[in-house]
């Protein structure tokens, strides 16, 4: 099942009806979605202390749309430089993750996942960046063995 992004009629339908005290999940069953969505949706674009507003809804969802949460790590630096200096250290990405959550448990501004480190070499490197070369490799290759043959009776299996 592929994923849309709510439109601004759908966002519509939930401002009169939600505001009117219907229920998420007959306003879910109405515009053919889960009752999550529609949930997720009001609780993410609904002010503390007013209704839920489709317009400004809508406004935040285009800016959020605009910013991905990669681009906001990324835009991080004080995260991307101590992510970078402990590459250069020999850290692995899963590794770095690991900690920066450890040492930074409250803050999710300085949380990442290994994944995005190597999103962020991954984009080095098409950049022609050199930070690829820091990464802790796990699978060196082992020259000695690279051309041995196991002999198993007679039978040479390369």
């Amino acid at each position: 099942m592929s994923y849309e992004h709510l439109n601004s009629f759908e966002r519509k339908a939930i401002y009169y009806r939600f505001n009117s005290g219907e229920s998420c999940r007959s306003i879910g069953k109405l515009l053919n979605r889960h009752h999550t969505t529609i949930m997720r949706e009001v609780k993410r674009n609904k002010p503390p202390y007013y209704d839920y507003f489709d317009e400004a809804a809508h406004e935040k969802a285009m800016e959020r749309r605009k910013v991905s949460r990669h681009a906001r790590k990324r835009n991080n630096k004080a995260l991307y430089e101590l992510v970078l200096s402990k590459i250069a250290m020999g850290w692995s990405p899963d590794a770095i993750a690991g900690r920066l959550k450890k040492d930074n448990p409250s803050d999710e501004l300085m949380h990442v996942s290994h994944e995005t480190i190597y999103q962020w070499v991954i984009k080095d490197f098409k950049a022609g960046g050199e930070l690829y070369k820091d990464l802790a490799k796990r699978h060196k290759k082992d020259v000695n063995n690279v051309n041995m043959a196991i002999y198993v009776g007679k039978l040479r299996i390369e």
